[in-house]
C-alpha cells in the first residue's frame, strides 16, 4: 500500500512530462478532436467573427502606445485581409478561452480523460457528452453571448464618453469591466470540466467555477498567457498559414494546455469520479 502511494506521488510530480507524453502519443486523436470541435463550433465561430469589434482602419489611427504604427508595420498590405485575420483571432480566442457550448462539453470530457491517462473514444465520447450536457451547455453559451455583447457595448460607451469628456472615471469603469471579464474568462476553464464530471445545478456550476478562478488566479494567468501566446505567436510568425495549423490541430492543443491543468485541479480538490 505505501508503495502505491509513493508511486502516485511520483506521478503527480511529473505532470509536466505527462503532458508532452500524452500529446505525442495521442497526436492523431488530437487532430480528430480538433476537427470535431471546430465543425460543431462553426456556427458560433461565424457569429463571433461577425460580432468582432476589431476594425483595421480604427486601429491604424490609434496613437496610444504606438498601436497604430504597430498595426501599419505588420506584414499585411491588404487591409481587408488583415482585418479578416484579426477577426479570426478574436473568434478563435473566445472559443478557446470561453468555449462553444455543447462542443466544449464534448471536448472537455475527452480531454479530461486524456489528462488522466484514461481511455476515450474521440467521436463517441465527444458526441455522447455533447448530447448529455446539451441543455446546460447551451444555457452557458447563451449567457456568454449576452455578456460578450453587453461588454462590447459598455466598452464602446465608456470610450465614446471619455473622448467627449476626459473623465478618469470612464477609464476606471473600463478597467473594472476588463478585470471582471478576465475573472469570467478564468471561470470557463473550470465550467465545462465540472459539467462533464458532476451533475450540478447551473448556480452551483458557476459558484464552484468562480471559487477555482479566484483560488488559482496566478496559475490561470500563466496558462492564459501560454495558450494565448501560442495563438497570437503562430499568426504573427506564420501569417495566413496559421489558420491552417489551427484547423489541423492547434485549436485542440491550445485548449488542452488549460484543460490538462484544470482537470487535475478539480480531481485533487473535489470528490473524485
Amino acid at each position: 500500500m505505501p508503495e502505491k502511494g509513493v508511486e502516485k506521488e511520483e506521478r503527480q510530480k511529473h505532470r509536466f512530462f505527462i503532458f508532452f507524453d500524452v500529446v505525442f502519443r495521442k497526436f492523431m486523436k488530437f487532430m480528430q478532436l480538433n476537427l470535431m470541435f471546430l465543425v460543431f463550433s462553426l456556427p458560433y465561430l461565424l457569429l463571433l467573427y461577425w460580432l468582432s469589434p476589431i476594425n483595421v482602419t480604427s486601429l491604424s489611427g490609434v496613437s496610444m502606445s504606438g498601436i497604430g504604427e504597430f498595426v501599419q508595420s505588420l506584414p499585411y498590405e491588404d487591409a481587408a485581409a488583415f482585418e479578416l485575420v484579426l477577426r479570426l483571432l478574436f473568434a478563435l480566442g473566445v472559443v478557446i478561452l470561453w468555449g462553444a457550448g455543447p462542443a466544449s462539453a464534448g471536448c472537455a470530457y475527452v480531454m479530461r480523460n486524456f489528462s488522466r491517462e484514461e481511455h476515450a473514444w474521440v467521436f463517441s465520447d465527444f458526441w455522447d457528452n455533447m448530447k448529455s450536457n446539451f441543455k446546460q451547455s447551451i444555457v452557458v453559451l447563451l449567457i456568454d453571448i449576452l455578456i460578450l455583447y453587453l461588454s462590447l457595448v459598455a466598452f464602446n460607451f465608456y470610450s465614446h464618453q471619455y473622448a467627449l469628456s476626459p473623465n478618469s472615471m470612464f477609464l476606471v469603469a473600463q478597467g473594472l469591466l476588463a478585470f471582471l471579464l478576465i475573472l469570467y474568462t478564468f471561470m470557463h476553464y473550470y465550467i465545462y470540466q465540472i459539467m462533464v464530471t458532476y451533475k450540478v445545478k447551473l448556480s452551483v456550476l458557476y459558484k464552484n467555477a468562480l471559487l477555482f478562478a479566484v483560488a488559482k488566479f496566478p496559475q490561470n494567468i500563466f496558462f492564459t498567457v501560454l495558450s494565448g501566446g501560442i495563438l497570437l505567436g503562430l499568426f504573427v510568425l506564420l501569417n495566413v498559414f496559421a489558420a491552417l495549423a489551427f484547423v489541423i490541430v492547434f485549436t485542440a492543443l491550445c485548449k488542452f494546455i488549460i484543460e490538462f491543468y484544470t482537470a487535475e485541479v478539480i480531481r485533487k480538490n473535489t470528490i473524485q469520479k
